[in-house]
């Protein structure tokens, strides 16, 4: 390749007889320098673009590697903290429901225990009730048996002589005879 600065040392062998005209040569000549120098100059400044186009490139090839690797080593990490946020989840959700079920039993036992405990004391009760009404049966029998007496007339007593005897002494009412008995109906007591 022809340097634009090798164009200054060409030199041209006249001829004797039919030769150009120098002038025109040499203004041709720095014609074709300037315009080589112009070429020259853009092709030197495109083929630093083309390398530092090259190195972001390379660089961009690294970047995208290393882009692609930390993506995938996300999936991965994201995958991984899925199932093992699933797999907690599980645990927790199957924690839960043995607890629960563990309420529930308890629950359970505490109502079969207050179920148990409340026909014992409906028992002790319905028991207490019948011998309550059997001892009253047994009174009321009693008290039924019992013969009626007419109340005996009272005799009236002297009373002892005292200073004041002088003052008249009240007089004793007769009392009506009461007869005393009980008729219970023990058939309503049931």
């Amino acid at each position: 390749m022809i340097h634009p600065n090798d164009l200054n040392e060409l030199k041209f062998e006249k001829s004797a007889v039919f030769g150009y005209r120098i002038d025109d040569v040499n203004a041709f000549v720095a014609e074709v320098q300037r315009t080589l120098t112009k070429l020259y100059n853009e092709n030197e400044d495109l083929e630093n673009k083309m390398a530092i186009l090259a190195a972001k490139l390379e660089e961009y090839r690294q970047e995208e590697d290393s882009l692609g690797s930390a993506l995938l080593g996300a999936q991965k990490l994201g995958n991984s903290i899925v199932r093992e946020a699933k797999g907690k989840a599980e645990l927790i959700i199957s924690d839960a429901k043995s607890q629960s079920d563990r309420m529930i039993e308890s629950a359970r036992k505490k109502l079969d225990a207050e179920e148990q405990s409340l026909k014992a004391l409906q028992t002790e009760v319905a028991n207490f009730k019948s011998r309550l009404l059997s001892l009253y049966r047994t009174h009321l029998n009693i008290i039924n048996a019992l013969p009626n007496f007419d109340e005996p007339e009272e005799a009236p007593q002297e009373e002892p002589q005292t200073p004041f005897a002088s003052q008249p002494q009240p007089e004793y009412e007769e009392r009506e005879e009461r007869k005393v008995g009980f008729n219970i109906d023990v058939s309503s007591l049931d």
